[in-house]
């Protein structure tokens, strides 16, 4: 089964007081982002399209060239769900299965995408959403259930 992933890269990162992309900061040496897609390619994700906008040319230089990568360009970034659709737009011919992660997460690893991708399978799901419970949600974005737990929305 071909497995893809949009890949969101395109923010500026302005939490972090730095003129980088936030995608391409370091962590134990390496870009963030590359984290992220040595965790997809070992999940054997066929096509990995990364959303880009602000500073795309370092953010697509920082990038490995061992990894399967198709660019797509935000021009505007207008939020997480106009990236996906542009990146949609260029994938509209492809079958099978699509992940959708943040480049800014270093510490997805392989494991997890392939739990997913299995889970997901299993489940003959429509659509499969990771989340977690941490202590102190504040400044993360909420998962909103009913009663059979089923989620309802993503504020």
């Amino acid at each position: 089964m071909l497995i893809n992933s949009i890949v969101l890269s395109a923010g500026k990162g302005t939490r972090m007081k730095s003129d980088k992309p936030k995608v391409i900061q370091k962590i134990l040496g390496s870009e963030m982002i590359n984290l992220v897609l040595q965790s997809l390619n070992k999940a054997k994700i066929t096509n990995n399209y990364i959303v880009v906008g602000y500073k795309k040319e370092e953010v697509m230089t920082s990038i490995k060239e061992c990894y399967n990568v198709i660019e797509v360009f935000q021009d505007e970034q207008l939020g997480t769900g106009h990236a996906i659709k542009i990146a949609k737009e260029q994938m509209e011919f492809l079958e099978g299965i699509t992940i959708i992660t943040c480049g800014d997460t270093p510490l997805v690893t392989s494991e997890t995408f392939e739990n997913l991708i299995n889970h997901h399978q299993k489940t003959k799901a429509d659509l499969t959403v990771l989340t977690a419970i941490v202590d102190n949600p504040t400044g993360y974005g909420r998962i909103v259930r009913n009663e059979k737990n089923d989620v309802l929305s993503i504020v």
